[in-house]
């Protein structure tokens, strides 16, 4: 049984509905849950199907969960990713961000690690400075940004416990709504609303799809992988080139795009140029293929035709 911390938010979300659909389907490779197989909590978000959980007041044990049968804690939970955000809000209170974001985080890790329980924490790209690009699982980590820097502090924690784990590195999430304010359909609404963008042509990223992101979480979980994994959907890219491959495959002829570059644009934190990550150790343990950029815009294409 798995419990997902954070199950309201939009990885936590399709992640307990993919368990709760019963199957999971990887690299034509079914994985069955039981419905009562996995649990999730909410906070904010109501869900009467979900647990209440608030990481800020409770401790994990408050919680109606038998805990001897949960085998991994996905955790999911995040007051945000926003780069920009995460700094104002610990510059305006440090020491209120610090026990939110890492001695909160760390009492969940020392609970699981206390009944040996899995814990499946939710890191970033982030936490590499970008100088080097093309990161392997063996890079030693360097962020250059708050939320880097909390992602690694927390990663340095469970390292150092000495005790099962598995820590899930990735970038941007794409999704495939028009409106769920992903990277990818942000760019791709504005293209079709024919609005103005700029966009870097000097950060290299590797996205992960958000179904994607799901599969290889639970392949993850049901194959008991511990340590570090890099995951991404596609091989690296810029928001330029991105945007470019949108137009033709939505043919848009003269798209309102200008390319710039990352730290020009007047935002807070500094942002790593060379992000992207390697997935080789991903490649060869599940056998999934990077897919084109085409496969993500057909999929949104779908969808807004269906919507």
């Amino acid at each position: 049984m798995i419990l997902i911390l954070g199950a309201s938010g939009f990885v936590g979300r399709p992640l307990l509905q993919s368990c709760k659909n019963n199957e999971v389907s990887f690299i034509g490779t079914n994985y069955y849950f039981n419905e009562q197989e996995a649990i999730g909590t909410y906070c904010k978000s109501a869900d009467k199907n979900m647990v209440y959980y608030d990481i800020s007041k409770m401790q994990l044990s408050e919680l109606d969960v038998n805990f001897s049968k949960i085998s991994h804690v996905v955790i999911s939970t995040a007051s945000t990713t926003i780069l920009d955000d995460v700094r104002r809000q610990w510059d305006a209170d440090p020491i209120e961000q610090y026990v939110l974001n890492i001695s909160k985080l760390i009492e969940v890790f020392d609970f699981c690690f206390q009944r040996d329980i899995v814990p499946v924490f939710m890191s970033s790209d982030g936490v590499f400075d970008g100088v080097k690009g093309d990161y392997s699982e063996y890079d030693k980590p360097n962020p250059i940004h708050r939320y880097g820097y909390i992602k690694y502090e927390l990663e340095k924690y469970i390292v150092q416990s000495k005790k099962k784990y598995l820590i899930l590195r990735f970038g941007k999430v794409i999704g495939k709504k028009l409106n769920d304010q992903t990277l990818f359909t942000e760019i791709v609404s504005k293209l079709l609303k024919n609005e103005q963008q700029q966009l870097a042509t000097d950060q290299t990223m590797t996205p992960v799809y958000i179904d994607d992101l799901v599969n290889f979480i639970l392949f993850a979980i049901t194959k008991r992988i511990e340590g570090i994994l890099h995951l991404a959907s596609t091989g690296p890219m810029n928001r330029f080139d991105m945007a470019l491959q949108a137009a033709r495959y939505f043919n848009i002829e003269t798209p309102k795009i200008n390319p710039c570059k990352i730290n020009s644009l007047g935002l807070l934190e500094q942002r790593a140029k060379k992000n992207d990550l390697n997935v080789e150790k991903l490649k060869k343990i599940s056998g999934f293929q990077l897919r084109p950029l085409d496969y993500i815009f057909e999929l949104i294409r779908k969808e807004i035709v269906t919507s």
